[in-house]
């Protein structure tokens, strides 16, 4: 019972049915209220209707079950970087790149996000990396502002 409102939700997820994809986790978390997973997918899903503060309260939930659940951390961000939260948001960006240390669009994010901080120095450090670990949007920052 449990798994067809995770199938069902993930469905209607991938089709951005993001409402009917929350009804049916939060269907599943109904049955299952400590699965860290089921958080995250509902949390994902409340991202992309632009419901941050959902989002972000799904994710630590899933993070509370779950401490080393790094898609939620990265998600958990980005909701943050919306929210213009950015020292919460550099936190989580911090920690995916524990976990991930050649993640170039996690760099490339916490460039931004440290540019919206004024930490120029600290921004241009990370443009840098996701650039040496090939991102093209990167390159194309720092050609940016040498060019400025």
């Amino acid at each position: 019972m449990v798994e067809d409102y995770i199938r069902q939700g993930i469905a209607k997820h991938i089709n951005k049915d993001y409402f009917g994809a929350i009804i049916d986790f939060s269907e599943a978390l109904s049955l299952s209220p400590n699965d860290s997973e089921v958080f995250f997918l509902r949390g994902v899903s409340k991202y992309y209707i632009e419901d941050y503060d959902a989002a972000i309260t799904d994710f630590d939930s899933a993070l509370k079950l779950n401490p080393e659940y790094n898609e939620c951390f990265y998600y958990r961000g980005n909701s943050f970087y919306k929210l213009e939260k950015y020292e919460n948001a550099i936190t989580d960006y911090d920690k995916v790149l524990q976990y991930e240390p050649d993640n170039s669009r996690v760099f490339f994010i916490r460039g931004l996000t440290k540019s919206f901080l004024m930490d120029l120095e600290g921004s241009n450090a990370d443009f840098q990396k996701a650039a040496d670990l090939g991102l093209p949007e990167a390159k194309e920052v720092i050609r940016k502002n040498k060019l400025g």
